[in-house]
């Protein structure tokens, strides 16, 4: 016969709901802290967020600040936008460095020359496809409102007629006093150009903007750096204009 013992019965099955508890504690524990490590997680990353877009913000302010005020900005100028530290550098483009610019095909770029008498050297990269070299027209402006064209290859163009030179390069391009702007088209495919005066300066021809933003929450956070660089040049109409046909009269 066996003997029903209620006490170490009752005893046993108190241990199982102890155990039970213990165990739906522990899980709630483990999913509450999750949850919570989560949501630190999360407003972490938006604090973050949210800073490099104040960074980001000030970068572009410093870019509005220079754009108002271009002609007189020193270089290396600091200002705090929202307690954030921008530094905004400003360099001419032209002088007697001169000009360099990454043109796509059809694309200009303009050099102002009003005041300029000397000479220019006018060197493009030769980038090959589908069989065809870059080549350059340039057009000249008179203060007569004389206009003076010329297309330069090395040869295997998509044009016919333009004047071959042994190199890419056209040297020492007379420009006069008379001379106000020097226009540079690329043809038949992309290419960089390079103008440099052959003896004294150009005028300047636009500027460089960099503008430099960067701040941190704390000191144990990392730094945020948003960097912002723009190229102003001169004002130009766009290259529609160079097909466009003007006429006093009527055009028969």
């Amino acid at each position: 016969m066996i003997e029903y013992d209620y006490f170490r019965m009752r005893k046993y099955k108190s241990g199982q709901v102890a155990l039970v508890i213990l165990l739906i504690m522990v899980t709630v524990l483990t999913v509450g802290l999750s949850l919570i490590s989560h949501s630190i997680t999360d407003i972490s990353v938006s604090k973050d967020e949210e800073e490099a877009i104040r960074v980001f913000s000030a970068a572009e302010a410093g870019i509005e600040t220079a754009l108002k005020d271009i002609e007189s900005m020193p270089s290396n100028t600091v200002i705090t936008v929202e307690g954030i530290e921008t530094e905004i550098d400003v360099a001419s483009i032209g002088g007697a460095t001169g000009v360099t610019a990454d043109l796509a095909r059809g694309e200009f770029i303009n050099i102002n020359v009003n005041g300029f008498n000397g000479t220019v050297d006018i060197e493009w990269t030769e980038e090959a496809a589908a069989g065809n070299n870059a080549a350059l027209e340039v057009i000249i402006f008179s203060n007569d409102n004389s206009v003076a064209r010329g297309a330069y290859s090395q040869g295997g163009t998509c044009a016919n007629g333009f004047s071959a030179l042994g190199s890419n390069l056209i040297d020492n391009l007379p420009v006069g006093v008379n001379q106000v702007l020097l226009r540079i088209k690329a043809l038949c495919n992309n290419t960089t150009v390079t103008v440099t005066p052959a003896s004294g300066s150009l005028p300047i021809q636009g500027h460089q903007i960099n503008s430099q933003a960067s701040s941190a929450l704390t000191p144990e956070t990392e730094v945020k750096t948003s960097t912002i660089e723009v190229t102003r040049t001169l004002p130009a109409l766009p290259p529609i204009f160079d097909y466009v046909l003007f006429a006093q009269g009527e055009i028969e």
